[in-house]
């Protein structure tokens, strides 16, 4: 099934948060990153035991 963006689970930090989160879900998400007065975006999947991840932007 594919999803729409908006039926994504958002989560939004700062830039400086960033190096704190710990992501424990391996559902995809939205994460929004304010850095300065820039809001940047991401959807993100975690696959366990894998060891990359992919992180798709919208621009």
């Amino acid at each position: 099934m594919i999803k729409l963006l908006d039926q994504y689970k958002k989560i939004n930090i700062s830039y400086e948060e960033l190096w704190q989160m710990d992501f424990q879900t391996t559902e995809p998400f939205i994460l929004k990153v304010d850095w300065g007065k820039v809001t940047y975006e991401f959807l993100i999947r975690i696959k366990p035991g894998a060891s990359n991840t992919i992180v798709f932007g919208s621009g």
